[in-house]
């Protein structure tokens, strides 16, 4: 075998435990923050059976993770990166975590419909791009 095939075997097995060490990471993280959350939160909360006295916006903010007057920019990447973490997918099929994860992707998925439905239409279109 030539060195160039022995040091590219090296690489690849290095890269390929690194890559396996990183997704292990991801998927510690969000069991963590399946079990900080827990299960006794619900998809249909309090805010959203019409409850008098609890503020839709501000549960959905808390539940993103975003300031009161955070851009679309900020509510979309908080939205994307929550949603991605909450796959039902990261989990073992038919487990409570995937049951949880499932529950969070909906509130994640209704916060992100609250703050974003009185946004302006080009604001929503191009608050996003990334233009260098």
């Amino acid at each position: 075998m030539s060195t160039g095939g022995r040091a590219y075997r090296i690489l690849k097995g290095y890269i390929s435990r690194e890559w396996d060490r990183v997704k292990g990471l991801e998927r510690a993280l969000a069991e963590e923050e399946l079990e900080r959350i827990g299960p006794e939160t619900s998809v249909r909360s309090a805010s959203e059976a019409g409850v008098p006295g609890v503020d839709p916006r501000a549960r959905a903010r808390r539940i993103l993770g975003v300031p009161e007057d955070a851009s679309f920019r900020t509510i979309h990447q908080a939205f994307t990166r929550l949603n991605r973490r909450a796959d039902p997918k990261n989990f073992p099929a038919g487990s409570d975590g995937a049951q949880i994860a499932a529950q969070l992707r909906d509130q994640v998925h209704w916060a992100y419909r609250v703050l974003t439905e009185g946004m302006d239409n080009r604001e929503r279109r191009f608050g996003s791009l990334e233009i260098d």
